[in-house]
């Protein structure tokens, strides 16, 4: 409350461990019964703590100038599953590996410990774990010589009647005399072993839970009928692009600019990406375009696609949308003749339906018909596939929601406009006026954070695309640790020196996302390759640049994300 600094004792950094969502730490030794403790009741809070928060801890034991018997006995009437680390159940007293006394039970490596961790965190237990790893052998002389000195410290103690909480400081100095620094010496040797100890095991649980994560997300990944292709369902557009040179002025003046063509529609643009990051045609197209010299071009546009699922229509034009940007690359307004997509109906996707069914993972974008969005999502919800929404603009982000089939989304990909609407059609009239009288003074990402957090129940995934903010991530983990668990990550855009344009940006980020969890990557390395994708789109004029492609793979987060867990 005074704002000080100071050290944190292991039960202290449990709570903290806890509401950072870090399942795994490491420390020397804890706290536990002192000796006479059965009288004075000097009992360490950090076994309570243990009893009542779920962190795993990893230590080299309890300090025999403890009642390690009555330490384990304490445990064990608190519910907290206390195991051995390594070949040996006997339960190491800090300074040697042998106490006396014998561990509960026993893991023999990290990956042992991690799927016992991973258990507990299935069961939804609430209580913690003791991982306690012996000290290294070549410095157990060393510790044998240290117990010695601690009996004879204990004693020496005991005789000058020192008492209370002056009872550990006197032992740990009179020790380290004693030792002439070999105390010290194990004390460093054992902590450094339990870092590497522990370090292994929560990239071992890391793994556990990433192919958890993949299977409960991708519920048919790994099916029989799930063999075919992710399928892409929405709209091809040629793109007029209006670029200005200098600021636009709404009086009828001509401006001067450029103007180019380019290929757009936002699931054509998610499939172009997919398909360049893929480097085959691994991802189907479903759309329509005329029958025209645009319809033409679109499909000539980057051969490896599978166009077959696009079929051409004479009941109307190809789609074509025009969009000002202006000198910052910003778009400013767009005029566009989507009468087309209209023809993507229910009669189409059942045409497609084989190929539908047998996907991974099926994406959507905003162009489709409520119709048309409503029933491919009754439909993969039956087949249990998970369908990815793609909002495309503020007006049609909304269509799923007009009617209860967005409960059957798995994730969207909103900007913070269309979280605004999509927010303000599901949530009560009086939550959605409290939306629109808050945002103009709360922060963005928090705004995104609270908003997201009125979705989360129903989507499991929402990533809201933030510009030069770069992306929040905010997915819900029903079976992680003991309780319903949101993770909200923050991840801070890249640098960039200039912007040819930002249409396509957000559709690459998507697709290069969308890609790595098919491929069951990270979200970090998810994430990392989705914002590699945005800064090649915003540095081209083109909103797919050729220059996507597998490498993107290969880079990692520009700045260290920023978690917050939620239970």
């Amino acid at each position: 409350s005074k704002g000080l600094s100071g050290g944190t004792t292991v039960s202290s950094t449990m709570v903290a461990c806890n509401r950072a969502g870090i399942q795994v730490f490491v420390t020397g030794g804890i706290g536990g019964v002192h000796r006479g403790g059965e009288s004075t009741l000097d009992i360490s809070a950090d076994l309570s703590e243990l009893g009542r928060t779920p962190v795993a801890v990893i230590s080299a034991g309890v300090k025999s100038i403890l009642d390690i018997g009555r330490t384990l006995e304490f445990l064990e009437t608190e519910g907290v599953c206390v195991a051995a680390f390594g070949d040996s159940q006997d339960f190491p007293s800090f300074f040697t590996s042998r106490s006396g006394h014998h561990a509960p039970w026993r893991v023999a490596n990290a990956s042992d410990a991690a799927a016992m961790i991973a258990s507990r965190n299935a069961l939804h237990l609430d209580s913690g774990i003791l991982i306690a790893v012996p000290i290294p052998k070549e410095f157990e002389a060393d510790g044998e010589s240290v117990e010695r000195a601690i009996e004879l410290a204990a004693q020496e103690a005991k005789d000058a009647g020192i008492t209370g909480n002056a009872v550990t400081p006197y032992i740990l100095n009179r020790v380290n005399e004693v030792t002439g620094g070999a105390s010290l010496r194990s004390n460093v040797a054992l902590i450094k072993n339990n870092a590497v100890v522990g370090s292994d095991i929560a990239v071992a649980l890391a793994e556990l839970e990433r192919k958890s994560k993949r299977a409960n997300f991708f519920k048919v990944a790994s099916s029989p009928a799930a063999t075919g292709q992710p399928v892409v369902i929405g709209g091809s557009v040629v793109d007029l692009v209006v670029g200005v040179n200098e600021r636009i002025q709404m009086n009828g003046q001509t401006h001067g600019g450029r103007i180019r063509t380019s290929f757009g529609g936002v699931a054509r643009n998610v499939a172009d990406c997919m398909t360049r990051l893929s480097g085959d045609a691994s991802v189907r197209l479903v759309s329509a375009v005329g029958w025209d010299r645009h319809g033409d071009a679109l499909l000539a546009h980057n051969p490896a696609m599978d166009m077959s699922g696009v079929e051409r229509t004479r009941h109307a034009a190809t789609a074509t949308y025009c969009t000002v940007l202006d000198q910052n690359g910003d778009c400013v307004f767009g005029v566009g003749d989507m009468a087309i997509h209209e023809e993507i109906d229910v009669k189409q996707i059942q045409r497609n339906e084989r190929h539908i069914l047998s996907a991974p993972m099926v994406i959507l974008d905003g162009n489709l018909p409520v119709d048309t969005i409503s029933y491919t999502l009754g439909m993969c919800r039956d087949r249990k596939i998970p369908v990815w929404y793609e909002t495309t603009d503020i007006r049609k982000a909304v269509k799923p929601f007009l009617s209860d089939s967005w409960q059957g989304l798995a994730g969207i990909s909103p900007n913070l406009a269309e979280l605004r609407a999509i927010c303000q059609v599901v949530a009560p009239s009086s939550d959605a006026e409290s939306f629109l009288a808050s945002r103009a003074k709360e922060d963005p990402i928090q705004e995104s954070i609270r908003l997201a957090m009125a979705l989360v129940p129903h989507i499991r995934v929402i990533l809201v695309t933030l510009g030069p903010l770069g992306a929040l991530l905010v997915e819900h983990s029903p079976s992680h640790q003991s309780k319903s668990q949101v993770t909200i990550v923050h991840y801070p855009a890249r640098k960039h020196a200039s912007v040819a344009s930002v249409s396509g940006a957000g559709d690459c980020l998507t697709g290069a996302m969308l890609c790595g969890m098919l491929r069951g990557l990270s979200w970090d390395h998810c994430l990392a390759a989705g914002l590699e994708a945005a800064q090649l789109s915003l540095a081209s004029s083109d909103t797919v640049p050729a220059t996507l492609g597998p490498d993107c793979f290969s880079a990692r987060i520009p700045m260290p994300p920023r978690r917050v867990f939620l239970s």
